[in-house]
């Protein structure tokens, strides 16, 4: 298998990368910045202003692994989102055609969900970033072999410090309480980095096109995730302030399952352990 990763600098494709390199797999890389954060072991690497350096015939699967996350102001007008969330799909689906394309999507195009979320869950009301999401998903479902998966909140080492498991051990670390906003009741469901690069893998290898679930399937209180933490830390405290508007998040990803044949396998304790060893 010869997978080309787009994004393979992020947090994301760079667990994808190293998991298909562990395979076996002849993984290529497209990246934007940082190419000294890439795994050992890749073959070409090019930015993404070169891809036409790259032969168009040579891969099985493409995998879309990079995007723009506006975290704290995700609806907010920025051209970064039609950059990166849309014409930079257009431009790998028009330079690799007749790859399997599988896209990185996210659960923001569900917009406020109502009850339990499957692959055909309505969108109502999707923020600007979820909306370039679903832009970027109609453009990679126009060709003919593809994959798309939506990721619930991912976790690992090497996340964004801003996203809210990073902060929250950050906070921790440096003695401080951890505040949650309203009473920390909001469920959201957390995927393992790892496990996301293995959905991703599965999303390539299998022949079926569609939309997937990247999810775990357990929904998690935030006040729990902030317990788990504040326990790994003595002296470390949970308090509350404030308001929470944001919606819960539940996911039924059985028809994900049995097309992918794949179900992750790192729970939250686990995770959240191995960031705690690594400073992350």
């Amino acid at each position: 298998m010869r997978i080309l990763v787009v994004g393979a600098n992020g947090a994301l494709g760079r667990a994808t990368a190293a998991r298909a390199l562990a395979r076996g797999w002849a993984v290529d890389a497209v990246v934007h910045a940082r190419a000294d954060r890439l795994p050992a072991g890749l073959g070409q690497v090019v930015a993404d202003t070169e891809l036409a350096v790259l032969d168009r015939a040579a891969y099985d699967a493409v995998c879309i692994a990079a995007g723009f996350v506006p975290y704290g102001h995700m609806d907010a007008a920025d051209p970064r989102l039609i950059d990166a969330n849309i014409a930079l799909p257009l431009r790998i689906c028009q330079a690799f055609p007749t790859a399997r394309l599988v896209l990185a999507s996210s659960i923001a195009v569900y917009g406020e969900p109502t009850g339990v979320l499957t692959e055909t869950s309505p969108f109502v009301r999707p923020t600007r970033y979820g909306q370039s999401k679903l832009a970027g998903e109609a453009i990679v479902r126009q060709y003919p072999d593809h994959a798309v998966v939506r990721f619930s909140s991912l976790y690992g080492t090497g996340m964004a410090g801003d996203t809210f498991v990073p902060r929250i051990l950050a906070t921790a670390r440096a003695g401080q309480p951890i505040t949650l906003f309203g009473d920390g009741t909001r469920l959201q469901d957390y995927l393992h980095l790892t496990d996301a690069a293995g959905t991703l893998l599965a999303a390539a290898e299998v022949a079926e096109n569609g939309v997937f679930l990247g999810v775990y399937g357990e929904s998690v209180s935030n006040r729990a995730v902030a317990e788990l933490v504040a326990a790994a830390h003595p002296g470390c405290r949970v308090q509350f302030a404030g308001q929470d508007a944001s919606p819960s998040f539940v996911f039924d990803a059985a028809q994900t399952r049995a097309a992918l044949r794949f179900a992750p396998r790192i729970a939250l304790a686990q995770g959240l352990q191995e960031m705690t060893r690594h400073g992350n």
